[in-house]
């Protein structure tokens, strides 16, 4: 796909242009069709960039945005809106920014919103919810190893061996590594230490990119297709029609599994249940999420703000980026 620049000067102008560019406004197959109850949400990403320096004569960037044209079978978005105007990406997930001199002190703000439908208490596996052609022409590369994702060391390769050697299916294997994550690991924040699949099968602990990063390069390396997801965790109770809440305390990472015949399904590695006391594992939350544990979903790459600028003297910019999410009454 070309890529296009795009100016929204309005919501109608928005609308317009969806229509004519972007496919993926469309709801994900068999959306309306899932049982649970439809929640409308208005979420706003502010990114905000000073100068606190010298004069600083030109900026260049990317910021990564909900990823719209590919959202997860239980979240549809609506519309998309970006003020000042940017220069989408053909993907769908950065927004390239260019800027004039930003004198010292000034600062640029940019303002994405995000009108979402969201598909609460989906608790199945839907047939074919979100299988495109595409992806069948990118599975290996969900097989790979990358950063944080060490497919093929001996460490996961052994526990594979252990774990899933006898069984047949993917859907028994990955059912099987979910119970063994959600077993061994106990969570545990600790930003000073880097997320990784052996650093947390090493320690036993870690927070929810942890859990994800392990739990995908298990399916990985026994040869089940997965994908780290990154997005917001809330609880519903939390939410009340029209009320503003901030979202930076709220980032999450979650998993989903590719199963023949059935497609992407959503898999919750971090949720811990306990019974009379102790810890046990709930399969509910493999292949669906509770009522009221609402998972937004923003991308699946852990995308970070790059900015290149060319400054006189002291110039030096500044970058701060926050969430908030509003239930709609409607």
């Amino acid at each position: 796909m070309k890529k296009f620049r795009l100016f929204l000067f309005s919501q109608g102008i928005l609308l317009f242009f969806s229509a004519l560019f972007f496919p993926g406004f469309a709801r994900p197959a068999d959306f309306d069709g899932l049982s649970g109850a439809n929640l409308c949400f208005r979420l706003e990403q502010m990114v905000v960039i000073t100068n606190p320096g010298g004069e600083v004569k030109k900026i260049q960037g990317e910021i990564p945005v909900l990823s719209w044209q590919e959202p997860p079978y239980y979240q549809a978005v609506e519309k998309v809106s970006a003020v000042p105007a940017v220069h989408w990406h053909a993907s769908g997930r950065w927004a390239e920014i260019s800027s004039g001199p930003v004198p010292a002190g000034g600062r640029l703000e940019y303002r994405f919103t995000y009108l979402l439908t969201y598909k609460d208490g989906v608790m199945t596996d839907p047939p074919n919810c979100q299988a495109q052609p595409h992806e069948f022409r990118d599975m290996e590369r969900y097989l790979q190893a990358e950063e944080g994702i060490e497919v093929g060391d001996p460490m996961l390769t052994a526990v594979v061996s252990r774990q899933v050697a006898r069984l047949a299916t993917p859907k028994e294997k990955a059912r099987r590594l979910f119970a063994y994550v959600n077993e061994k690991l106990t969570y545990r924040v600790d930003f000073s230490r880097k997320a990784s699949a052996v650093t947390a099968l090493k320690s036993g602990w870690g927070r929810c990119e942890d859990f994800a990063l392990l739990y995908v390069a298990l399916c990985r390396t026994a040869g089940v297709p997965a994908r780290v997801v990154y997005g917001f965790r809330l609880d519903r109770k939390e939410l009340k029609p029209g009320q503003r809440i901030p979202l930076n305390n709220s980032h999450h990472a979650w998993v989903e599994v590719f199963l023949p015949g059935t497609g992407w399904i959503p898999v919750e590695p971090t949720f811990l249940a306990e019974q009379n006391g102790r810890k046990i594992v709930d399969y509910r939350s493999f292949g669906g999420f509770y009522s009221g544990d609402i998972h937004l979903f923003m991308a699946y790459n852990k995308g970070s703000i790059t900015l290149k600028y060319y400054s006189a003297g002291e110039g030096k910019l500044e970058i701060a980026e926050n969430y908030q999410l509003t239930l709609l009454d409607r």
